[in-house]
């Protein structure tokens, strides 16, 4: 049994992605997966422990699918002003999105998240509380922890040291975004206190060689897996009036990755030469519409980000051709770059097409 974990904390409206890809593919090659989002379980609990009497019906009206954004905001205020008192009164590293980010940005002082994990908060306890309460119900052999931010490190280390102080036997993998990005370079033998591996890249690849598969071979597309996430959990928390920015806190999105590493290459920021971002692969726009139509069938909802660094006009143009021939009813965005692709007429397309 493989128990892939999000440690605290991430967005709080839908499940990061990095668990539900993995899940989908590993158990499309016959593996038994099961994931938790310790993300949206450690944040509600939080809310009702130090929440006052509106705590609960906070959380109800933030996870009431019915209620616009608008109507959200005052108990989003709430929420933030809560996490506020938190800090000053109970654990200066906390946030609501984030968890003692800046010991992620000095990550080359492996030291200071050493010295971190050996004062544990309250947060940190009801953190532990919570792996251990999973450990007890799934008893898994392997746990794979993602660590897409520097907000999530400490969680993620959090949860490597409360699973081998309990659970010494079970194998704790550690990779994600962040680990990809920043960590390569970390150099520490201590790290191993913690990990029995770390995997970098997109995972597939590495999980399959981990697991010693005989086929390490990876598809163009890969359906991902939301089962054992209880949709309903997630929180919307609507702080910006910019629409755009409302996306990545609102609304309960089915995160898909539509092709394999990046066609783009050109953004400053980014390290193009990384196997995962330079390997650009496209998938057949009916294959990404089948995950599509079978993700909204399993969990009731319609809505789709788009995890592409930048998703392809070429492939876009394809997908939204299929979707109308199909006239399957749905939403979705994504991140695009400055494009000549992008013409007036694929745009009206889009807009068609959800």
């Amino acid at each position: 049994m493989i128990l892939f974990l999000t440690p605290p904390f991430v967005q709080l409206n839908t499940p990061y992605p990095a668990t539900p890809s993995l899940v989908g593919f590993l158990s499309s090659r016959g593996y038994k997966c099961v994931q938790r989002d310790l993300s949206i379980e450690v944040a509600l609990e939080v809310l009702r422990t130090y929440g006052d009497d509106f705590a609960d019906e906070a959380i109800e009206i933030l996870q009431n699918p019915h209620l616009s954004d608008e109507e959200k905001v005052e108990t989003t205020a709430y929420v933030d002003e809560l996490a506020l008192w938190i800090r000053d009164n109970v654990d200066p590293d906390f946030g609501f999105s984030r968890y003692a980010e800046r010991l992620g940005v000095a990550v080359p002082d492996f030291g200071m998240i050493l010295r971190r994990l050996r004062r544990r908060s309250p947060i940190d306890h009801l953190l532990e509380a919570k792996v251990e309460e999973v450990l007890r119900e799934i008893r898994p052999q392997v746990v794979g922890v993602t660590c897409p931010f520097p907000g999530t490190l400490l969680g993620a280390f959090r949860i490597a040291q409360t699973i081998k102080r309990i659970a010494p036997e079970v194998q704790v993998v550690l990779g994600g975004g962040y680990v990809n990005t920043e960590l390569r370079d970390l150099d520490d033998s201590r790290v191993g206190r913690f990990f029995d591996a770390v995997m970098y890249d997109e995972g597939y690849g590495p999980w399959l060689e981990y697991l010693e598969a005989e086929d390490t071979s990876v598809p163009v597309f890969v359906k991902p897996s939301y089962a054992g996430l209880d949709l309903s959990q997630y929180v919307d928390l609507p702080e910006s009036e910019n629409p755009m920015h409302r996306l990545w806190s609102t609304g309960r999105w089915l995160k898909v990755q539509m092709a394999r590493g990046c066609y783009w290459h050109k953004c400053a920021f980014c390290d193009v030469t990384l196997d995962y971002i330079k390997c650009f692969q496209m998938p057949e726009a009916a294959s990404i519409v089948d995950a599509m139509e079978a993700l909204s069938r399993e969990t009731g909802e319609n809505g789709f980000h788009f995890t592409d660094e930048a998703m392809p006009p070429a492939l876009i143009e394809r997908m939204c051709r299929e979707i109308l021939r199909r006239k399957f009813k749905c939403r979705w965005w994504g991140n695009v770059r400055f494009d000549t692709a992008f013409t007036p007429k694929l745009a009206r397309l889009m807009v068609r097409a959800g």
